[in-house]
């Protein structure tokens, strides 16, 4: 797993969390491309080395068992 130079920068989980709100608040284009199996958030930022943060997020299947488990959950509400 390659990890995020913009986001190492920061000393904790709440700066991140602020950062990425602050980026998402702001007017520049943001990129969402949706393949197969997986989502790419883009998010450009203003810095002089690092020109965007780029989230891919991947589909989780669930086990049988873990499917079973989500419809017992249901039943019971």
């Amino acid at each position: 797993m390659k990890s995020n130079k913009f986001l190492a920068i920061f000393d904790s989980i709440d700066e991140i969390y602020e950062q990425i709100i602050y980026e998402f608040k702001k007017d520049s284009k943001k990129i969402i491309i949706q393949e197969n199996n997986k989502i790419n958030i883009i998010i450009p930022v203003e810095h002089l080395k690092i020109k965007e943060i780029k989230f891919i997020l991947t589909e989780n299947n669930k086990t049988d068992k873990e499917l079973i488990q989500d419809l017992f959950v249901e039943i019971n509400n």
